[in-house]
């Protein structure tokens, strides 16, 4: 194979050509933030549009101000970190600290031209910033005597306060406040608050609060402020999950309450204590009844009585409560946000289609009718045969029948809005819930008419990730049905397992496809509240949990409550994934003593490692005392690694040794001559019986696991790939379960479940099977993606909970088969951060074109800057060509076809190379 480098931009200047961009304080921009404070920027280009060579910065100074006073002064510190720096100034409640940061190029030249500023303040640092609020509430808490009368909801309440009279407009107004479950704010009748706030937290641990400014919405003369609550995650009703599981027994309950001081200038005003607020009456309260999985019950008359008596009584004077609630922190991630907007179609007398399946809320125009008369809308992924609505895939906790152990729940747990009228134009939108939807029904009373529907994909506030464009319409369109499953499952700071029938924050789903979602997003902020979401919820027993926060969910646990061993392992996994991508160092400190006492519990050998739920929803299960013991060596191979960044070398000694010792116990015990790997019977209680008595040798997720995590002995590779390579090959036509008869087509097929997915392509695309690995991950027939599809029974446009068709338990917007993504990124592209890389310091590109793709584009955000790969693969001459741009401050090692290896920095560069 030949190959040719031409480096691109020569340029030859005098003078300084990088500045810093994207500055950031705890990993978002301008934020506010709590004691603690990492500051972080980008390292760019003056020339926006050309990248010189080898461009790096050598050191940097920092500058913060004050009101004009300096806060702090960094001096010149000669270091290339450009993220991780801890602001050195006193911590001072409420103060706006504008930084600057002026770089100093390779030479050491100061580049005082492309100095950049940012500003961060800090909210409320100690208990009397608070101004002696306390926790507000309509309803004192009631022992709960009966369960079923829970069912009998209260309206959502609200409560009123007036802002003092301003003779003046001030300079700033900020508004610190809080809520359990949902918090809505209005400022002079305008919404100031996010949907869903704020974000779930272990709530006996955390409670996060936000800050609002509020200056532009408050005029001289009287200022109205209102507060309405919905019950969120806090006060969720007693619904039977599965016919057994009641949330309100794992997760902190309590009275929907709030909290909330505002400042003008600098005297604090209306905090929440019940001389200052009150309590808004039943009758006049609209949401009659919220709830994240059933819905809201709107009524549009008491709307009315809300604004023609807004201070007349009835009101009351609301409670001061005291629930045990946890520490308040300011939220370190943005709120839930409309990301697009959808127009449904109408497509019978009662069926509206969104065209894509979402997680997400509708705003309705009605009129018509009388007063009393209703609207109800009930949402769903599917369509039977006849294009009815099929809501059974999405309703709560599976609940499709009568339990007589909760008579009062309903006996199908639908997901539906109802609408009140009033005789006028009503127009509704959701804000305590949302919905995870494809088609809605309206059922409408005598006279009423749905003038206008529009609906919204609803998801956390998040940076956008990868940019890319392929020659090949299936990878684009599998892309984009990843991409639609990820968009409805990253809701209020936790990636759910589906956006309707759970919404859990498990830790399996993320652990399998974690990275296509960092490729996807920028979730520098969003990972770190997830892993100190883990450490809280962690059990006594040292194991984490199945769900963050806990839900009473702990299949197949490692011990105890905990969570299953493949479960467990994302903590520190997630760890380490923040170090090489975002160069987090801080949350792995703060995480180590939680991470010491679970890799304890492996170290101890309970029974549940080798008892796991392994390769989760496969077609071809794997044993889990297997993968139990590959997930305690990925375990122990990144706690090692933490250790080392840490400081902590003799353990990370111990534990190399450890995880070197479990190698050749994994091989000695699964691995026979034949280059197989021999997979124990199944022991999760959700497979049959059949399949627990089962042994599967050869596993498709068996063998990609021994070589993905370099298990297998070097001698012993060639068999061990080629008895993968064989299998995938023979699943030809491979009969299908679930609704209705499925049987696949010829060719390979991959067969493996949440896990294998990424295992099995990742190692076909390392070992020279590229076309294959493209052939199984975009195949059109039975188990694939792409068969979701288009199908016989119903063509998709998320991922599917279950390869097969299923028209009544498993969900149709599952993340977890998610890592295809990550597979186009790492393979396709070719780009992931380098072994030895903190915060993508160095990358590795190493494309692995498949034949059947002839172009492919990519933008890929890093904390660093921008990387850029393109690549051209002409199908005649087999010359493939290459073009990368590195940022500057990051350096990459780039691997052609063929192994010829080029160590480069920041630049554009060309490189060619021929295929054999």
């Amino acid at each position: 194979m030949l190959a040719s480098l031409l480096v691109l931009h020569l340029l030859s200047t005098t003078g300084c050509v990088i500045k810093p961009a994207n500055l950031k304080a705890n990993s978002l921009m301008t934020p506010y933030v709590d004691k603690e404070v990492d500051l972080s920027w980008e390292v760019a280009m003056v020339n926006d549009t050309v990248v010189a060579n080898g461009q790096v910065m050598r050191g940097y100074r920092i500058v913060a101000r004050s009101d004009g006073e300096v806060t702090w002064d960094s001096g010149l510190v000669q270091s290339a970190d450009s993220m991780g720096v801890r602001y050195g100034g006193l911590p001072v409640s409420r103060q706006r600290v504008v930084w600057q940061v002026t770089l100093y190029d390779r030479t050491g030249k100061k580049c005082n031209a492309t100095t950049a500023s940012s500003w961060f303040e800090y909210a409320l640092l100690t208990p009397s910033d608070w101004d002696h609020a306390e926790w507000l509430a309509r309803d004192l808490p009631q022992p709960v005597k009966n369960e079923c009368a829970l069912f009998n909801q209260a309206p959502a309440p609200y409560f009123l306060a007036n802002l003092i009279f301003l003779s003046s407009v001030p300079s700033s107004v900020t508004m610190y406040a809080t809520g359990l479950g949902y918090l809505k704010i209005w400022v002079n009748s305008v919404l100031i608050t996010p949907y869903m706030d704020p974000p779930l937290t272990n709530y006996t641990r955390t409670v996060f609060y936000r800050a609002f400014d509020i200056s532009q919405h408050v005029t001289v003369g009287d200022n109205l402020v209102k507060v309405e609550l919905g019950n969120g995650w806090w006060n969720l009703l007693p619904l039977l999950f599965d016919g057994r599981l009641n949330l309100r027994d794992a997760m902190p309950q309590g009275v929907p309450m709030f909290k909330t001081v505002t400042y003008v200038d600098d005297e604090p005003a209306i905090p929440s204590t019940p001389g200052v607020w009150v309590a808004g009456s039943l009758q006049t309260s609209p949401t009659k009844m919220n709830n994240i999985y059933l819905g809201e019950v709107y009524d549009a008359r008491a709307a009315d009585l809300q604004r023609n008596n807004t201070w007349l009584p009835p009101h009351s004077t609301p409670h001061v409560v005291s629930q045990g609630v946890g520490e308040l922190r300011v939220a370190p991630i943005r709120g839930v946000i409309e990301i697009e907007t959808l127009h449904p179609k109408q497509i019978s007398a009662h069926i509206y289609d969104t065209t894509v399946n979402h997680a997400g809320t509708c705003e309705y125009t009605l009129q018509g009718g009388f007063p009393g008369s209703t609207a109800q809308f009930i949402y769903g992924e599917l369509l039977y045969p006849d294009g009815t609505l099929n809501p059974m895939t999405s309703v709560a906790g599976q609940i499709k029948s009568y339990n007589p152990a909760m008579p009062c729940q309903p006996d199908v747990a639908y997901q539906q809005d109802t609408v009140i009228l009033n005789g006028k134009t009503v127009t509704f939108k959701s804000g305590y819930t949302w919905h995870g939807m494809r088609y809605i029904k309206a059922n409408l009373s005598e006279g009423v008419e749905l003038v206008k529907v529009t609906c919204y994909k609803l998801r956390t506030d998040l940076g956008e990730g990868m940019e890319l464009n392929t020659s090949d319409p299936k990878l684009n369109l599998l892309r984009q049905t990843v991409k639609n499953t990820f968009d409805s499952n990253m809701m209020g700071g936790i990636q759910s397992d589906c956006p309707h029938r759970e919404r859990f924050g498990y830790s399996g789903d993320p652990l399998a496809s974690g990275e296509a979602a960092m490729s996807l997003f920028e979730l520098n902020a969003w990972s770190k509240k997830r892993a100190i979401d883990f450490n809280e919820a962690q059990r006594q027993n040292g194991g984490f949990t199945e769900t963050a926060p806990y839900v009473g969910i702990h299949d197949a646990s490692l011990n105890g409550t905990a969570g299953p061993i493949g479960w467990a392992t994302y903590q520190p996994v997630l760890l380490l994934w923040l170090y090489k991508y975002y160069g987090e160092v801080r949350v792995l400190n703060e995480s180590y003593a939680a991470t010491t006492r679970y890799i304890e519990l492996l170290d101890a050998s309970p029974s549940g490692i080798e008892n796991g739920l392994g390769d989760w929803m496969p077609v071809e299960p794997t044993g889990t005392d297997f993968t139990g013991r590959g997930f305690q060596l990925m375990s122990y191979r990144a706690y090692a690694n933490i250790s080392g960044i840490l400081g902590y070398h003799s353990v990370q000694t111990k534990y190399e040794n450890k995880a070197a010792q479990l190698v050749q116990a994994i091989n000695d015990k699964f691995l026979d001559p034949s280059g197989c790997y021999g997979n124990g019977p199944q022991t999760s209680p959700y497979h049959t019986e059949k399949l627990r008595a089962a042994t599967f040798n050869c596993t498709q997720t068996g063998q990609a696991m021994g070589l993905f995590m370099q298990v297998t002995p070097e001698g012993r590779r060639e068999a061990v790939l080629n008895n993968l390579v064989e299998n995938i090959k023979k699943a030809s036509y491979v009969p299908g379960t679930g609704q209705g008869p499925v049987k696949g087509g010829p060719g390979p097929h991959l067969l493996s479940g949440m896990f294998g997915i990424k295992w099995v392509l990742q190692v076909l695309s390392e070992t020279g099977y590229e076309d294959l690995a493209y052939e199984v991950a975009t195949t059109g027939s039975y188990p694939s993606v792409l068969w979701m599809r288009e199908n016989e029974y119903s063509n998709a446009t998320t991922i599917w909970e279950s390869w097969f068709f299923s028209d009544n338990v498993y969900s149709h917007n599952h993340p977890m088969f998610g890592s295809f993504e990550t597979w186009m990124q790492q393979s396709l592209v070719g780009f992931a951060p380098h072994p030895s890389a903190r915060g993508m310091s160095r990358v590795l590109i190493r494309p692995r074109p498949p034949r059947a793709v002839e172009s492919l584009s990519a933008r890929i955000p890093t904390v660093r800057g921008p990387v850029g790969v393109s690549w051209q693969l002409s199908s005649s001459t087999s010359i493939f060509t290459l073009t990368v741009t590195i940022p500057p401050n990051m350096a990459a090692v780039v691997v052609l076809p063929g192994g010829i290896t080029h160590d480069i920095g920041s630049g554009t560069y060309n490189f060619n190379s021929t295929l054999n």
